[in-house]
């Protein structure tokens, strides 16, 4: 494991709850903070590319020559 930083998220009691219910056994709360950062993400990309695509105007290849 690498280092680790003794830093304080203060949240509130449902919070904490519902983190705890989506911790699988033997997770940490590092590990699924460290997924759902992951998963937010990937969300974010999607929704930058959904955005770009209904936008943005592209040139097929064919075009660029």
């Amino acid at each position: 494991m690498s280092e680790v930083a003794n830093k304080r998220l203060p949240v509130t009691p449902k919070t904490w709850e519902e983190l705890s219910v989506l911790k699988r056994p033997g997770e940490t709360f590092d590990q699924l903070l460290g997924k759902m950062i992951a998963h937010e993400h990937w969300i974010r990309f999607h929704e930058d590319m959904d955005q770009i695509e209904r936008t943005s105007r592209y040139t097929p290849l064919e075009e660029l020559d």
